[in-house]
Parts: structure tokens; C-alpha cells; sequence
């Protein structure tokens, strides 16, 4: 670490020294946060708060509810047992969409995937269901008006 003349003057030696010791914390990208030394992307980020939500909805009937052409996002509705409950979740920029349109006990999760382009996407899967979902972004809601 490298100080100015002017402040280096300011300074007692002692901390002078200590101050050209001390290593340089490891720098993460703006967009990004540091968990056990291990640089989150965005989409990792977004997955890790959402994770819990989304579990919490395994169980429950599943439903590709819209695909909009203008707004290029797949919504995927899961209905809790309870009226009126239910977790939305929009897929956006949706790349790739393999599965039947409504299964019964969701366990669907969703994960970061690397494309041969070397592209960091979202896949939403459920594997028992056989769903693959490919998609940009996504976003998750609970209970919201459809």
C-alpha cells in the first residue's frame, strides 16, 4: 500500500511500516458479494435469498401459467393448498422449455447453469416432474393476484 508524501509524514513510523505490511484485501466485481471466499454472481446471489421460498412450496401443483411474447417471460404458478396462496415465478428471457405444462407435487428448484458460450443462466428444474427450464433472469413472488 503505497501512501502519499505528504500523509506519510503525518504518520509515526510504527504505522508506517504496518500500514506498507498489511496485505491488500481480495476484490470482488461490483455486482457481486463474497461468501466464504467464494465470489457470488448476481443470478448466485438471487438464488441463495430465494432458495428457502421456494422450497417452502415443494409439494404443491404446478402450473406454466403464461408465456408473454412482448415481455419475453415465462410465469410459473405454484398453488398452495390454501385459497388465494401461491408462489409466482417469472422466468425471463427464457432460452430453453422442456416439460409438461402442469405437474402435480412440485419439488422444482432453481440453479445456475453455464451454456457452452460460457454464459452464467438460470435453470428451473424439477426433476421428478421432468421440467428444464432455461431462462436469462427470473424473479419470485408469493402470493400475488393472477
Amino acid at each position: 500500500m503505497k501512501l502519499l508524501p505528504a500523509i506519510k509524514s503525518l504518520l509515526p513510523q510504527a504505522h508506517r511500516q504496518l500500514a506498507n505490511e498489511l496485505p491488500l484485501p481480495p476484490c470482488a466485481p461490483a455486482n457481486s458479494s463474497m461468501t466464504r471466499n467464494k465470489v457470488m454472481t448476481y443470478l448466485e446471489e438471487q438464488i441463495a435469498r430465494t432458495k428457502t421460498m421456494v422450497q417452502r412450496w415443494h409439494g404443491c401443483d404446478a402450473k406454466m401459467y403464461e408465456l408473454s411474447r412482448s415481455h419475453r417471460t415465462l410465469t410459473i404458478v405454484i398453488c398452495g393448498h390454501e385459497c388465494g396462496k401461491n408462489l409466482v415465478v417469472s422466468l425471463m428471457e427464457p432460452l430453453f422449455i422442456n416439460g409438461p405444462t402442469s405437474w402435480a407435487e412440485n419439488e422444482a428448484s432453481i440453479v445456475t447453469v453455464t451454456l457452452e458460450t460460457g454464459n452464467q443462466f438460470v435453470e428451473f428444474v424439477d426433476h421428478k416432474n421432468k421440467v428444464r427450464i432455461v431462462a436469462e433472469s427470473f424473479e419470485v413472488a408469493e402470493n400475488r393476484k393472477v
